[in-house]
């Protein structure tokens, strides 16, 4: 495998945000990621992850 097939594709904001796999979720996206930055699918999710799993209170 060659370097580039190891690296994930890069999308940037408006592109998640009509990504049917974040449907409902744009706020989310909205609120987590920076308008000027890609991000790759699993970039993305780990960061809403973390975002989810953050403590209340």
């Amino acid at each position: 495998m060659t370097k580039e097939q190891k690296t994930e594709e890069k999308y940037t904001l408006q592109q998640l945000c009509q990504a049917k796999r974040y449907a409902g979720r744009q706020d989310l996206l909205m609120a987590l990621l920076l308008p000027d930055k890609t991000y790759s699918i699993s970039e993305t999710d780990t960061l809403i992850q973390k975002f989810m799993k953050g403590k209340v209170g």
